[in-house]
């Protein structure tokens, strides 16, 4: 599918195939503010994501972090090259605690 979105998005650049590298100068501006557009369309959506979908405020991220820090203390205090069954409970541990958190405040995955 990304390839048919990219050869799409040069159809609109004025690109012609057959004249493979040596585009107009035309072609090449064209492209450049395509690239421009995409960038700012990605930084838009994640910041409707951001602002709308997933909002972490100060009150909320201070939250995250104190009930989540407790748990990456735990994290710190594993040796990663000498895992044991027990650590490996731990780690399980972790991650179910941490994405329930993240659930709660909101995260959608």
């Amino acid at each position: 599918m990304g390839v048919s979105i990219v050869s799409f998005l040069l159809i609109l650049t004025g690109y012609d195939e057959n004249l493979g590298a040596q585009q107009s100068v035309d072609v090449a501006r064209n492209v450049l503010i395509l690239i421009g557009l995409v960038y700012a369309v990605c930084v838009a959506a994640q910041y409707i994501c951001l602002r709308f979908v997933y909002p972490l405020d100060k009150n909320k991220t201070l939250e995250l972090e104190k009930k989540l820090g407790f748990y990456y203390k735990d994290l710190k205090k594993l040796d990663e090259k000498n895992l044991t069954a027990e650590d490996s409970e731990t780690l399980y541990n972790i991650l179910v605690y941490t994405f329930k958190t993240l659930k709660k405040a909101g995260l959608k995955f």
